[in-house]
């Protein structure tokens, strides 16, 4: 291949003679490399001429940051991604979801090396998801570049399509997981709630009741411990409470609209 042709000594060719899976290649790159930064791209996926260029430059000005990202378009179509770029509304943006775009990141290898942190192999499919996490648990500090600098190729073989399903559940673990290590005490018999509330589910003015009561207590909670930003964890938790009324309203209006119409 293209890689047998380049003639320099720090490019690094590893075959196995079957297949090891992503998580096992992933962490045997991470004890293979031995430069500054782990950089992280798909062979599906299409990188900006300039992506090295202006991530090192963004990680060299901000040492403060062990991992970032960047945008992505999608590859046949004009739609583009941004995630937050600010290091801690990543921290409390983690809460629902994950928030680095996986094929974009670069990571400052010492960081992770130094708090023994690999890809989890329980967490199939989400395995990147449970690194972001665990590294904000390690108070290691996520960022992400707004410069649209990778194109994502959506296809009907990749692992986010074949097993959406499973992708899911651990997903959600990982998000209950992540928000139990600030808040366990309050999500004791509340998981399903928390999830449906992170995950914009609710569709019930019961539920949305009880959500009301919960995302109080989180927020009096953080204030006291001071997990997160005060007025960043709030709007957070707001904008949170304003979706479920939204969809519940319009879930109301379309099937008062349905029964006038019958």
């Amino acid at each position: 291949g293209i890689i047998k042709k380049i003639k320099d000594e720090r490019v690094q060719y590893i075959k196995h003679a079957s297949n090891q899976g992503l998580i096992a290649t992933l962490n045997e790159g991470v004890e293979l490399a031995t430069g500054e930064y782990l950089i992280r791209m798909d062979a599906d996926d299409v990188a900006h001429p300039v992506r090295f260029e202006k991530q090192i430059a963004f990680m060299d000005a901000n040492l403060g940051i062990a991992i970032s990202g960047t945008g992505f378009s999608v590859i046949g179509s004009d739609y583009t991604i941004k995630h937050p770029e600010n290091a801690e509304e990543c921290r409390i943006k983690l809460l629902q979801n994950t928030v680095l775009a996986h094929p974009s990141v670069i990571i400052r290898r010492e960081a992770i090396i130094k708090n023994k942190l690999r890809f989890d192999d329980k967490a199939l499919h989400a395995e990147d998801y449970k690194l972001w996490t665990d590294a904000a648990i390690a108070d290691l500090k996520i960022a992400n570049l707004p410069d649209i600098l990778m194109k994502y190729r959506i296809h009907n073989g990749q692992i986010s399509t074949l097993a959406r399903k499973q992708q899911r559940q651990t997903a959600q673990q990982i998000k209950l997981a992540y928000a139990a290590y600030f808040f366990g005490r309050l999500l004791v018999g509340k998981s399903t709630l928390y999830l449906n509330l992170v995950d914009l589910c609710i569709k019930r003015f019961a539920d949305l009741k009880s959500a009301r009561r919960l995302v109080q207590q989180l927020k009096v909670e953080n204030q006291e411990k001071k997990y997160f930003d005060k007025k960043v964890f709030n709007s957070f938790l707001d904008g949170l409470l304003i979706a479920a009324a939204s969809n519940i309203y319009l879930n109301y209006a379309d099937s008062n609209l349905s029964v006038l119409l019958q």
